[in-house]
């Protein structure tokens, strides 16, 4: 089964052993179902944590505490950590809604010509920008209709609406 980044670990918060993180979907809410999560190590691999609890703060921030680890040395070692779900738990979809993972690395095109890809998608509180990686520069665009006009996963493509550049 294949296994998906839900969350970014930031740090350690406070000590009792909890760690701040930051979900990629929304509602963040919706983490709070997960009682199993992982993380991707180089040196290890995946590891499987068993979730205690998860409060939500502000936006997409939260409050991530793992059963059994108290550790806050072991703590700081995760930060910057993606945190996984196997796919069958993603939490549902609307239409027109995108997981962070499918929108990642799409190639970008602007009036009919390929100018570079989404390096990374940042989610503030009540919108989402694209940051474009293109071949002298990075632009950042709003996750919105008035500058894309079509998401083509299939062909893993982002193609901007015309006139909204200045090149």
């Amino acid at each position: 089964m294949n296994r998906y980044p839900v969350a970014r670990i930031l740090k350690d918060f406070g000590i009792k052993g909890e760690l701040k993180v930051k979900v990629y979907f929304s509602p963040p809410e919706y983490f709070k179902n997960y009682k199993k999560v992982s993380i991707y190590t180089n040196e290890f691999g995946f590891i499987d944590y068993e979730v205690d609890y998860f409060k939500i703060l502000k936006g997409h921030y939260g409050i991530l505490k793992f059963k059994d680890i108290h550790d806050l040395q072991v703590l700081k070692k995760l930060k910057g950590l993606e945190i996984y779900i196997d796919e069958n738990l993603l939490p549902p979809k609307e239409n027109g809604e995108y997981y962070v993972y499918e929108l990642e690395n799409l190639r970008v095109y602007y009036e009919g010509q390929e100018i570079g890809y989404i390096e990374d998608i940042i989610l503030q509180n009540n919108y989402t920008l694209f940051k474009i990686r293109t071949q002298d520069d990075e632009l950042y665009i709003p996750f919105n209709k008035k500058f894309i006009k079509c998401i083509d996963l299939e062909n893993k493509i982002c193609y901007l609406n015309e006139k909204i550049l200045n090149f």
